[in-house]
Parts: C-alpha cells; structure tokens; sequence
C-alpha cells in the first residue's frame, strides 16, 4: 500500500465539488474522473494540499469499514468462553452490564457441537452476577477500559426477549457436525443496563460450546 498525493485546482471550499488532480508519477498529476466535496484541511491559497490513502494498483481511494476504524481508535472490546462439554439442557451464559456514560454496540457469535437454542435477553433479574471475565481492548497498546462489565455463569430469571433462536448442528452414521452462528447487524444497548447471550445444549448429548461477544463504546447512540 503507498500514499498518493492529492491535489485540487482551487483551495476546497465546504459543500463544494472542485477539480482533483492525482499524482501519478513525481510531479505529474492526472486529472480525476469525479471530484468529492471536503473541507478545506491546510496550507494556503492554490497549494492547499490533502494527502489521501489510495490503492498503490488503481489508485482508487481506501478506506476501512466503521468497525475495523473503532479498532483502530482503541474503543473496541471483546469477551470469550469456552466449555469443551456442556451436558444437554444445560446453558452456557455470558451477562453484559453496561455502565451510565456510553453506548455499546454489540455483536455476538456463538458455536456448539449440536443443536442448541440461543438468545439475547435484556434486563432479566439479575441474582448473582456469576465469575466476573476479563474485557479485553483489541487495540492491544491502549489503556483504554471498557465501561461494559461481563461475566460468566450468572443467576438470572425473566428478561425480554430480543432474539431467540435454533443453532443447528447434527449427527450421523459416518459423521458428525457442530453449528456456529454470528449476527452481521449490531445491537447499540442501553446505557446502565443488563444483557444475558444464552445458548442451551439441545443436541442430545453433552457437547462443546463457545460464545464470543465484541462492541465498541460511543458517546453517544
């Protein structure tokens, strides 16, 4: 990947579209097929100068998704269990409480070795909080902790429904299969509020089970 250096016929001026020019090779600039509108960002008068991440092939503009950005900006964070034998009926749950200054935006992935059912409670009564989970950033060099608290294993009853759900696996003579299931849309939650991802094992017979849970926390919804 290599950086392109960008320029426009007439400093830039907000809401409005102006020629740019890209350079393609040292001092040489190629006109573009469409212009974009921005702000103006630096420099002065016909200099005004922005540099742009392009593709070093086409040198068409790059860019990240809104998620992959959050990572960037160290506002993401992720919490995972594993159970390689959960006995069937029985559940595997992660509870998410969210502190009063920032929203989270969730989404969940959950994978076991058979059918199970899967759900996404909010504000059941919570009795016991269960093990707490250590809430990793995965901006690996930051500091920046998460306002959301997760644990494990905890004792809850009731809660509304927010989606409920089967997470199909099976078995057979010659093999046997395991199912995974991840949301592709997040979920922004409520500030200072409980959250509960539940699977239970309905496959018959004990098997694996794993859930993971990632967000990123906005000042705002």
């Amino acid at each position: 990947m290599a950086d392109k250096r960008v320029r426009w016929d007439n400093p830039p001026l907000e809401g409005t579209d102006q020629v740019l020019y890209v350079e393609v090779e040292p001092g040489v600039y190629a006109q573009a097929v469409a212009a974009v509108s921005v702000g103006q960002t630096g420099g002065s008068g016909s200099e005004t100068v922005q540099t742009l991440l392009t593709d070093e092939i086409t040198g068409a503009l790059t860019t990240i998704p809104v998620v992959h950005h959050e990572v960037h900006e160290g506002e993401t964070f992720q919490v995972s269990i594993y159970n390689d034998s959960i006995a069937d009926d029985a559940t595997m749950m992660i509870l998410l409480r969210t502190g009063s200054a920032r929203w989270p935006h969730m989404t969940f992935g959950v994978a076991v070795g058979g059918d199970a059912e899967v759900e996404l409670l909010e504000n059941p009564q919570v009795n016991n909080v269960g093990t707490g989970l250590t809430v990793y950033n995965m901006k690996r060099s930051t500091t920046t902790a998460a306002t959301t608290q997760a644990s494990q294993a905890p004792a809850i009853a009731g809660g509304t429904i927010l989606t409920h759900f089967l997470n199909p696996g099976g078995t057979g003579a010659n093999f046997s299969a395991g199912g995974t299931a991840r949301a592709d849309s997040e979920w922004i939650l409520a500030r200072s509020s409980n959250y509960v991802i539940r699977i239970t094992n309905r496959s018959g017979a004990a098997a694996p089970a794993s859930i993971l849970v990632q967000w990123y926390e906005e000042g705002s919804n």
